[in-house]
């Protein structure tokens, strides 16, 4: 029981778990508001302070406007020219749904009058490292997760500042790639999925106890693209820790399937922004896969189909999936749409299946249902539940001898 008398659960801790933010500037990625946003209405989340990097340049977000000081950071950054030029055409050639470099203002998300401090840290070439008095300062907050949002790679007496911890996402699968930029690599090399893993900080480099990962499917034609898919999927990561030590506590944050202590190697190098000669190979590698691609599409049709499989002597309450594909007989739709998402639904000797059905002439899809009699005969497909949004995953079940769906 907490203090107000609230069931706290097992072991939680009742209350909104108390974050501090270390941050580079107060603008952020969307995708970074967008999960504070979440985590606050969700009331999973209190925000207690905020820590500023002061260090020069950390926030500096304006213009290079006069020709000198164009032609000085082009020299400065002359070995990345090609990856930049990249990326914009990239961002030209496939631009993203949700844009990852679009910038959002998260001073509406922190209470009146937030405990705020600007820090300068002590800085080595990768590292930084807090003062006595700032840490004495976060101590003094007391926050439970202290969330890195910016400044280096953090060092020092600062990693003991939140109770449970420094959390910190990494963009990518540290077992797989360390190092930059963010999706990139993933790409050049065609990998089937991009990780991004939140974990508690250390003085180990991407050595820190892992609380969650997450993985998406690569887009392995468009760096910026992928980017917006993986850092979306990963900001979900927070939510979920947050709400998971709220409602179970800090234990249930230890019981993890990564065991810790164990060793491991990581054989690959350390990534860095990529070569010139790597940009141009990589443009090649694009070109090859676009032309694979556009030939793939005047040879082939894509399209989604449903499976089915009649087992002997099987237990109605048996929910095991069978893992034999090639046993199952196929059932093709018409050439014009999709079928997904099967759901299969026994009733009073009949056998239903209720799935997503999509036709390429309409923006929308909806739930249909066929019949399948015991010889496998499948009867005509009809539309169950059409509605002026998309519908999928029609979620058939039966309770207390109704049947419900919840698409």
């Amino acid at each position: 029981m907490t203090a107000d008398g609230a069931d706290a659960g097992p072991s939680g801790l009742g209350r909104p778990v108390r974050v501090g933010l270390l941050v580079d500037s107060l603008m952020q990625p969307a995708w970074v508001a967008a999960m504070l946003l979440e985590c606050l209405q969700t009331d999973c989340a209190e925000i207690v302070f905020v820590v500023s990097n002061g260090a020069e340049g950390a926030a500096d977000g304006s213009p290079v406007r006069s020709l000198a000081e164009r032609v000085g950071r082009w020299w400065t950054h002359r070995r990345t020219l090609p990856f930049a030029l990249y990326t914009r055409l990239d961002a030209r050639r496939y631009p993203p749904l949700h844009d990852p470099d679009v910038v959002a203002t998260i001073s509406p998300l922190l209470p009146t009058n937030v405990p705020s401090r600007t820090v300068v840290p002590r800085m080595t070439a990768f590292c930084d490292y807090f003062a006595d008095s700032d840490v004495a300062w976060m101590h003094a907050h007391s926050a439970d997760v202290v969330l890195r949002l910016g400044f280096r790679i953090l060092k020092g007496a600062v990693l003991e500042c939140g109770h449970h911890g420094v959390w910190s996402f990494h963009h990518g699968d540290n077992l797989v790639n360390r190092g930059g930029p963010a999706g990139f690599w993933e790409v050049s090399q065609a990998l089937p999925a991009t990780g991004a893993m939140l974990q508690v900080l250390s003085e180990k480099l991407d050595g820190g106890r892992v609380l969650f990962r997450s993985y998406s499917a690569t887009d392995t034609m468009s760096f910026r693209r992928n980017c917006a898919n993986f850092y979306l999927q990963a900001a979900q990561l927070l939510p979920k820790a947050l709400r998971q030590l709220r409602d179970l506590g800090p234990d249930s944050l230890r019981v993890h399937h990564e065991p810790t202590g164990l060793w491991d190697a990581y054989s690959e190098r350390l990534f860095v922004a990529p070569r010139p000669w790597e940009v141009a190979s990589l443009f090649v590698r694009l070109a090859a896969r676009l032309a694979v691609r556009k030939m793939r599409d005047l040879l082939t049709m894509e399209q989604w189909i449903l499976a089915y499989r009649f087992v002997k002597n099987v237990a109605d309450e048996n929910e095991t999936p069978d893992g034999v594909p090639y046993r199952f007989k196929e059932l093709v739709p018409p050439a014009d749409r999709f079928w997904a998402d099967p759901f299969p639904v026994v009733h009073a000797g009949r056998r239903y299946v209720f799935f997503e059905e999509f036709l390429s002439a309409e923006p929308l899809a909806h739930i249909s249902v066929l019949e399948l009699d015991a010889n496998g005969v499948v009867g005509p497909s009809r539309v169950v539940l059409k509605q002026p949004y998309h519908l999928s995953y029609p979620c058939v079940f039966c309770w207390e001898s109704v049947w419900y769906m919840v698409p």
